[in-house]
């Protein structure tokens, strides 16, 4: 049996259609897993997440970050795009259906 591999091992994170399960103490179990590590996040259809709790795992994240996956989160907003212009390695964003997006903010 082979053991599981550790935390600083884990570069991808989909959570897809996880709808009103994600809330911000499951952003900080996954900002305790991935811990500067994570290239590639999905979460979406996370119909509670919100701006602090999204911030806060873009933040942990921000140099490795490569691609991000925010579809279908109605509570995305100003703040967490602010966070995501800090990304600097992030070489692909999706944010299709984040109806809470004004235009100015992109």
């Amino acid at each position: 049996m082979t053991p599981p591999p550790s935390a600083a091992a884990l570069r991808v994170l989909k959570l897809k259609n996880v709808g009103w399960g994600m809330v911000d103490r499951s952003a900080a179990a996954c900002i305790n897993l991935t811990q500067g590590c994570l290239e590639v996040l999905q979460l979406t259809g996370c119909y509670r997440l919100n701006d602090l709790a999204l911030t806060g795992l873009l933040s942990a994240n921000k140099d490795a970050l490569l691609c991000l996956d925010l579809s279908c989160n109605s509570r995305i907003g100003a703040t967490a795009l602010k966070c995501i212009r800090s990304l600097s390695n992030l070489q692909e964003l999706t944010l299709d259906n984040c109806t809470h997006l004004a235009d100015d903010a992109l």
